[in-house]
């Protein structure tokens, strides 16, 4: 049996372990991002270097595959930019309704590489930054999620399905501060226009969702708001997500399976 274990990214190392890994993901294997961009293949930013960022990375018998990044609020990013929090989703999306007693961290770039995606793995991180959320005092994640699609009818397809299923929230919204308009020609449709057009009429109940969107509402608790928009950067559809840590704790990944 596969020995799987987390560790912050302390060091220099273990962060070029989690830049590498992103790369590998999101621009080498999905070319979600331009390889182009990243001739050292290394997917870092700014926030990776601040002191309010955590980086976890899983290790499967010792080698590290998959990472999970926090950012918790930071003063200068706020001050800087013009935003509330300083998270880096408030640069690009206007969050409403978030009510003042609700204390957030934003969990973006969550990775793992392909040969690893049945080993668990993602299940040890995503309870790792749970942990270090409630000892840092954050009741609410925030994130956008991927929709796997640059096609915006398939988009809306998405967000029906998500409402169809509870996963949808009207209590709270998003705007756009930027918006960028997604290409003419799709690279990655999902659906066909007669799947399109069953979800639209309410029916196709055995419509999939993208699997990311589906394992973040079943088994971690996150709820999806707003509307989707284009990503620019990662030239895909994206949705609003967010979740309080006391549905992740009654969720499927809020607790760790026992050892055999």
């Amino acid at each position: 049996m596969r020995t799987v274990s987390v560790r912050m990214a302390a060091t220099i190392a273990e962060l070029n372990w989690a830049a590498r890994i992103r790369c590998a993901v999101f621009a080498d294997e999905f070319a979600y991002l331009d390889p182009q961009h990243f001739p050292a293949g290394r997917e870092v930013d700014g926030f990776d270097l601040l002191p309010t960022t955590v980086n976890f990375l899983g290790l499967v018998d010792g080698e590290p595959v998959a990472t999970v990044r926090l950012l918790f609020p930071n003063a200068d990013v706020a001050a800087r930019c013009n935003i509330l929090r300083g998270l880096n989703i408030e640069r690009y999306l206007e969050l409403r309704h978030i009510l003042p007693d609700m204390t957030l961290a934003e969990i973006p770039r969550s990775s793992m590489l392909k040969p690893y995606r049945r080993t668990g793995i993602m299940r040890h991180l995503y309870f790792a930054a749970y942990e270090e959320c409630l000892r840092r005092g954050c009741t609410h994640w925030v994130a956008v999620a991927n929709t796997e699609t640059d096609c915006q009818a398939d988009a809306a397809t998405v967000l029906r399905l998500l409402e169809r299923r509870g996963w949808w929230l009207s209590d709270f919204d998003a705007r756009h501060r930027k918006p960028t308009t997604a290409p003419a020609a799709s690279r990655y449709p999902l659906y066909s226009e007669a799947q399109r057009e069953e979800v639209r009429l309410g029916h196709g109940v055995d419509v999939p969702l993208p699997r990311t969107l589906e394992l973040f509402a079943s088994k971690m608790g996150m709820r999806y708001f707003g509307a989707p928009f284009f990503d620019g950067d990662f030239r895909m559809f994206a949705m609003p997500l967010i979740m309080s840590m006391r549905d992740f704790a009654a969720a499927p990944y809020g607790s760790l399976p026992a050892a055999a």
